[in-house]
């Protein structure tokens, strides 16, 4: 916040890991500048039902704040990279130009990415990626609003363009479930990964070890 003031900062750009979001997030609004962030605050299981219901979801402790930032007429564009993001800005436009109503919703995220000399190599923050993917990942239904499955549940196998291909998805929680919903009428938002399944196994082995802690 003293930096911020002492520079005159317009905007705050958040780029780091998502758990600095809520530090940053505060000093935006203690300094009075724009915040803009490309994740959003962190999620908690719920205690006793972890892979039926939401505990405290992404964003959760951004939201709670709303009302103070728009009480003091300043403005936080929260989930602005490009998946949550522009995602979410094409799912707006699909609603409001291309469709007249919307049965779902889905991000799929998919590639053939590969590094050499590196059989195992997240292209981001592997924290964020171990963390995401072993949460419980959130579904929406309009008649049933926010709800959680085990992680790696639903698998589909989606047909990428640009030569990457068929590859197999699956749930992972993420904040364009979280969103979209408040915004744009669908009866279903899903997000899900095509991680792979060695990736996968690698992560329940993190997990099974207790290495996600």
């Amino acid at each position: 916040a003293a930096l911020l003031e002492r520079h005159a900062c317009d905007v705050l750009l958040n780029a780091t890991d998502p758990r600095f979001v809520m530090p940053l997030f505060q000093a935006a609004r203690t300094a009075g500048a724009t915040y803009v962030d490309m994740a959003m605050s962190l999620s908690k299981p719920h205690p006793d039902r972890p892979y039926e219901e939401c505990g405290v979801k992404l964003g959760d402790a951004q939201f709670e704040q709303a009302a103070d930032w728009e009480k003091a007429g300043a403005l936080a564009l929260v989930g602005m990279g490009v998946e949550p993001g522009l995602s979410d800005v094409f799912a707006r436009y699909a609603a409001d130009e291309l469709f007249d109503e919307i049965e779902e919703i889905g991000v799929r995220d998919g590639a053939n990415l590969t590094v050499d000399g590196y059989d195992f190599a997240p292209s981001f923050s592997i924290w964020t990626t171990i963390e995401e993917c072993l949460n419980p990942p959130v579904v929406y239904e309009k008649d049933r609003g926010w709800f959680t499955t085990a992680p790696f549940s639903e698998p589909e196998v989606f047909d990428f363009p640009e030569g990457i291909g068929p590859v197999e998805c699956v749930n992972v929680e993420h904040e364009e479930v979280l969103l979209v919903p408040r915004w744009v009428d669908a009866r279903r938002v899903t997000f899900k990964y095509g991680l792979g399944q060695e990736f996968v196994d690698t992560l329940k082995t993190l997990h099974l070890l207790g290495l996600d802690r």
